[in-house]
């Protein structure tokens, strides 16, 4: 996604869009595609976004036309091109989440649902052509419903939490592992201006050399298979480095604040080509504000601070989970259910492992067989298909991020054992 606007960036679009009419821009929240911020334009509660594609906007005009008390659409006041991508201003709507609602809520509002779903079904698109994802035309994107169905494993760069494409991808021999197959990977791909993130796995020597000889940049994690690289970075003075970047989730019935603190490597590090060094702490609240789960991060970045700034890093670690999700639709490799037993197979070959019994070693993250997603059998190599997952990136463009309240601040601590868990 295109870098959007910055707040102090709105407030000045809609001051000088609307002048005395417009007062009060207050953040709102910012998702995969688009930033949004509330305002009062003519004494009316108002939503401004900013978003990268006009066709996001377009068809929200669109369905506001089929608004009804069954099925409540805000209204598109206003669409258009914006100093950096495009903006919408639509009326204000307050709701709640239905992730954020208990059981009491959620039954409360399930009749007023299920008659939007029955509203949406009425929708008469008897005039339109195609089916699936549909542009601003009316047009759908394939020819029939099954086949918009089956579409979900193509690779598409508008998909929620898949902001990429399968560019190369490599099996690992049962007599090798991931770290060695990283650079031939790497081979036949354009790395020049690119940012290389991976799995803490891969978070080598000779992988970051490597990625600098190609003319990018990488961002890794920092973890145990690191052991002299996590001392040096975790004895940092973090207490006295401020929080730079905040951002706050809430669904699924939690509250969830990430935060990072950057700073300038330190002088003799063992590893190459270091420009800044990371704190990422991730608090987990339940919505009544009872502390869940905090977790902490290092990591290690080759981008200098004038290409990238702490959200932009926070960015990058976060989305390399993108690749997670795409790995899970597009699996490399081959399978077939076994319908009989074989005389030279154990009894559940092709069938993924159950989960241990046997809990980790202190201080280190628990891991799972991962077997396929849906429950089916695999056959053969795929019980041991690559767990590594890399993501190349073109060169981000990113501006200092704005100063984080010190109320986002969290009390410094070195990073114990048991908090190594294993997220981005």
């Amino acid at each position: 996604m295109n870098e959007l606007l910055s707040q102090a960036e709105a407030q000045s679009f809609i001051v000088d869009r609307y002048g005395v009419r417009a007062s009060a821009l207050t953040v709102l929240g910012a998702g995969q595609w688009s930033r949004a911020y509330a305002f009062t334009l003519d004494g009316r509660e108002a939503v401004v976004r900013f978003g990268a594609c006009a066709d996001d906007f377009a068809k929200d005009h669109i369905m506001a036309g089929f608004s009804s008390p069954q099925l409540p659409v805000p209204s598109v006041m206003e669409y258009g091109q914006a100093p950096r991508g495009y903006f919408a201003v639509s009326e204000r709507a307050h709701g709640v989440a239905l992730d954020d609602l208990d059981e009491t809520g959620m039954r409360t509002v399930l009749p007023s649902l299920l008659a939007a779903l029955d509203a949406i079904g009425d929708i008469d698109v008897s005039a339109n052509q195609g089916y699936g994802i549909w542009a601003p035309d009316g047009a759908g994107s394939h020819h029939s419903w099954p086949q918009a169905l089956l579409s979900v494993a193509e690779d598409r760069d508008r998909i929620a939490g898949r902001q990429g494409v399968v560019a190369a991808q490599a099996e690992v021999g049962a007599k090798t592992n991931e770290i060695p197959m990283i650079i031939p990977l790497l081979d036949g791909l354009s790395l020049d201006g690119a940012v290389v993130t991976a799995d803490a796995l891969h978070t080598q020597r000779a992988t970051a050399d490597y990625v600098h000889g190609r003319g990018a940049d990488f961002a890794f994690p920092v973890k145990d298979n690191q052991p002299g690289l996590f001392d040096a970075l975790d004895g940092l003075p973090w207490r006295d480095v401020p929080v730079t970047h905040a951002a706050t989730d809430r669904g699924h019935g939690r509250i969830t604040t990430r935060t990072i603190q950057v700073m300038d490597a330190p002088g003799g590090l063992p590893f190459p080509h270091v420009s800044q060094v990371y704190l990422i702490e991730r608090h987990v609240t339940g919505l009544d504000g009872t502390p869940l789960s905090e977790v902490a991060a290092l990591g290690v970045t080759s981008l200098t601070t004038t290409r990238a700034g702490p959200e932009t890093i926070a960015g990058l670690v976060r989305g390399q989970w993108a690749i997670e999700s795409l790995h899970w639709l597009r699996h490399p490799l081959p399978r077939r259910q076994l319908h009989r037993p074989h005389p030279l197979r154990t009894p559940r070959h092709g069938h993924a492992q159950e989960p241990s019994r046997r809990s980790p070693a202190p201080g280190w993250p628990a891991r799972h067989h991962r077997g396929d997603p849906l429950g089916r059998p695999l056959h053969g190599a795929a019980l041991h298909h690559p767990r590594t997952h890399v993501m190349i990136l073109k060169r981000p463009w990113a501006r200092p991020g704005p100063q984080c309240p010190a109320s986002a601040r969290r009390p410094d601590r070195r990073i114990s054992r048991p908090a190594r868990a294993d997220w981005q």
